[in-house]
This record gives C-alpha cells, sequence and structure tokens, in this order.
C-alpha cells in the first residue's frame, strides 16, 4: 500500500500562521537548519583555537538593568574561557562578540535590520550577518556589516556573492538555505554529514586498496 506523502503537498490553507511568537522562538525548519549548520561547522573549524560560539544564549549589555538584555541566533566570542554559560554578561567577560548571525524570518526581518543591528553597533560588535535562509525577504539573502567610526556599513559581496568576514578570516555565502564558511584560497568549509560523507568514501577506498593487494599477494 502506497503511503502518502504530506511534506509534498503544498498547503492551500491561505490563513497565516506565524512561524515565531516574535522573540525568536518557535522557528521553521528553515531557520533551524541554517543555524545547527552553521554553528557545527564553525565549532569544528575553530575547535583548537579556543573560540567560543554561543547559540541562542541571552546577551546582557546593562549591569543595572537584569531586563535589558538581546539573544541573539549565534555569536562568536575570542579571548573568552570556551565553557558552559547560562548568559553572556558584558561587564563580565570584558570581551565584546566579534561576530554575531541573525537567521532571519518574516517576524523577525524588522528587529534584525534595525533594532538590533543598532544595538549591535553600540556595542562595538564588529562585524554583523543578517540570513535569509529561504530567500523570501532579503536579497541577496546573506547581507553583512562592518562597524566603521561606531556604525555598520554594509559590505559589498564578493563577485560569487559571498562576504568576506575579517573577524573570521572566511568567506561567507548563502546557499542552499545554508550559510557556507570558506577558506579564503583553500575551500569551502564541509559540513559534519560532509565530513562524514568523505571519511566513508575515503574508507572504501582504503579497503577496495586493500583488497587487491592481496589479490596481487596470492
Amino acid at each position: 500500500m502506497r503511503m502518502h506523502d504530506d511534506t509534498a503537498m503544498p498547503s492551500l490553507d491561505p490563513t497565516v500562521y506565524p512561524e515565531t511568537d516574535g522573540n525568536g522562538r518557535g522557528q521553521s525548519d528553515f531557520h533551524l537548519e541554517a543555524l545547527v549548520q552553521l554553528s557545527a561547522t564553525l565549532k569544528h573549524h575553530f575547535r583548537h583555537q579556543g573560540v567560543y560560539i554561543p547559540v541562542g544564549l541571552g546577551l546582557y549589555h546593562d549591569p543595572e538593568n537584569a531586563e535589558v538584555h538581546v539573544t541573539p541566533d549565534l555569536m562568536v566570542v575570542k579571548g573568552v574561557r570556551v565553557h558552559l554559560r547560562r548568559q553572556f554578561r558584558l561587564w563580565e567577560e570584558g570581551v565584546c562578540p566579534q561576530v554575531i548571525v541573525e537567521i532571519t524570518c518574516p517576524e523577525t526581518l524588522h528587529a534584525d535590520r534595525e533594532p538590533k543591528r543598532d544595538l549591535y553597533a553600540r556595542l562595538g560588535v564588529p562585524e554583523y550577518f543578517v540570513f535569509d535562509p529561504e530567500a523570501r525577504n532579503l536579497a541577496p539573502p546573506l547581507q553583512g556589516y562592518r562597524l566603521r567610526g561606531g556604525r555598520y556599513v554594509g559590505m559589498a559581496a564578493d563577485p560569487d556573492g559571498s562576504l568576506t568576514s575579517e573577524e573570521l578570516g572566511l568567506r561567507l555565502r548563502g546557499e542552499g538555505g545554508l550559510v557556507r564558511p570558506a577558506v579564503p584560497g583553500t575551500g569551502r568549509l564541509l559540513t559534519a554529514e560532509e565530513r562524514a560523507d568523505t571519511l566513508e568514501a575515503e574508507v572504501k577506498r582504503l579497503r577496495a586498496q586493500l583488497r587487491k593487494q592481496r589479490r596481487k599477494k596470492t
């Protein structure tokens, strides 16, 4: 009996169902996939360099007001201890995140492009990126800003559409709903799945080579 595949059927319901509560919670699969993949790829790349890369962690910036905080999708922080935290308090850490990335959706687009961007500039975050994994609301879907004189200036894209992050030493490109980092002059960083596939292929190659050598001996 053939099973019905609901994922292949587009919805005909015109009702608009919000994908988030407006505070960054209840995000779609597109948002989570882009965030998880970028986080895992960056953590693997910087795993021996002592770089702290939290996801969805509260960023507190006013020691006199515990109600004032923001929750970036992803932060990259160099110069702090790499350990689990419940929150990130700027006045205690003594270091501002060097890079912040927001994975946006229709409900959070305004906040990601204006209030959050302005706040991150005031806090002194050197680089800020906004990515639309569905490419529905941002053109191009990956946009970056670099702090210059206390204000963010839009990054100019390379011919292939990628943006160069001076803080990460990487080029970032929106591709297939993901932010794909690449090392300039070397190539794109692999996701965890791609690394696993590459390792599996290498194991198969080595086994085939070993069988061939054994046949020669006999």
